[in-house]
């Protein structure tokens, strides 16, 4: 869906600090800006006047030397209205101190979200003054979009207006992109330039699979999300044996940093790790204007002797082994020796059946060797 309404995304800000010398000074500031007039007075204090009316706005004091006051005349969110010529006068004399040209330049447009299935969006740039612009052009990371590209296409019918057309935009064509213009002011050349952009709701990408780590070590978990304007992160952990996730809270272990595209709080950082506190699910949710998107990994937090316990378990199971065996060969060991008495004890009783016993036998054989 595509909106229109002035912008004001980009900001000028000018600060002067006025002396007598200089009797004017002019400014030329987009709408939706801020300006910032200064004046120099004594101690009597200063009134603000537009165009020989009391200004609109109040003024501040920002300090003082001695005598010497200095009033400042802030004005934000700029617009047609504040053009004119602004005087700081002594409250005392009403004697004008300094006179401000002031002059706005409004820049008009849209921004667009990224749209489905591959259709074109389009981005327009308006601008509404009286300098002569001598050029205007539609930038994207500060490089000229080429507008008779597959990827875009420009149509510029004057120099104060211009459409921009992406043709099938897909996620990475999410961002800011510029419409810079120059305008001819008082015989010199001055550019300007307001962003508008193409957003599209945040995308969180899986995070890792599920990783163990030991008591006491450390770990980074990066949330990768695209979207734009760039999504806000939440991180959220339920512990091991809970059904409800709980917001974390940070403290010097626990913290969130930035990854290198800048998104905040898209590293979760967590110290020392801790088996109880902090074993279980994290969940990065990330949300922005256009809806929101979460990833969930699983964190698993060992005993620091997690890795001796499976060396001891196989020692274990080696001893048990070898205590079986030795066990076992014993028991054969003394079954060999019973079973040995008892096939003597069987010869005896043969032999006492037959009339003989081993006396008898060996004196036979010796008769049988002598003869």
């Amino acid at each position: 869906m595509n909106w229109t309404f002035t912008l004001p995304i980009l900001t000028f800000i000018s600060l002067f600090y006025i002396n007598t010398s200089l009797p004017e000074n002019e400014f030329v500031r987009l709408n939706g800006g801020e300006l910032i007039l200064s004046c120099e007075a004594d101690n009597d204090g200063v009134n603000w006047f537009l165009n020989d009316a009391a200004a609109p706005r109040e003024s501040s004091l920002a300090g003082s030397k001695g005598s010497i006051i200095n009033s400042t005349y802030v004005i934000t969110e700029l617009s047609a209205n504040d053009t004119g010529v602004y005087e700081c006068r002594s409250a005392k004399t009403s004697v004008a101190i300094k006179n401000f040209t002031v002059t706005i330049i409004s820049v008009t447009g849209n921004n667009s979200s990224l749209p489905t299935e591959n259709n074109s969006t389009e981005l327009t740039c308006n601008v509404d003054t009286d300098f002569a612009i001598t050029s205007l052009h539609w930038r994207r990371n500060e490089d000229i979009i080429n507008g008779t590209s597959d990827e875009y296409s420009v149509s510029t019918p004057t120099n104060k207006h211009s459409t921009l057309t992406l043709n099938k935009p897909g996620p990475e064509d999410a961002g800011l992109y510029t419409c810079a213009f120059t305008a001819e002011i008082d015989g010199e050349m001055k550019e300007f330039k307001r962003h508008f952009s193409v957003n599209t709701a945040p995308v969180v990408a899986e995070i890792e699979k599920p990783r163990s780590k030991l008591e006491g070590d450390d770990v980074k978990i990066e949330c990768k999300v695209s979207g734009f304007p760039t999504p806000n992160i939440v991180w959220y952990r339920r512990l091991e044996n809970e059904e409800e996730a709980q917001e974390i809270k940070f403290d010097d272990r626990v913290k969130t940093l930035d990854n290198e595209g800048s998104v905040p709080n898209a590293i979760l950082q967590l110290k020392k790790l801790k088996i109880k506190s902090d074993r279980g699910d994290y969940i990065c949710e990330a949300t922005n204007d256009l809806g929101s998107s979460n990833s969930t990994v699983t964190l698993k937090v060992k005993d620091k002797l997690a890795a001796v316990w499976p060396f001891l378990g196989i020692c274990a199971e080696v001893a048990i082994l070898c205590s079986i065996i030795f066990i076992f060969e014993k028991r054969r060991n003394r079954k060999m020796e019973e079973e040995e008495e008892v096939d003597a004890v069987k010869q005896d009783v043969l032999n006492q059946a037959n009339g003989t016993d081993d006396k008898e036998v060996r004196q036979r054989n010796n008769t049988n060797v002598k003869a």
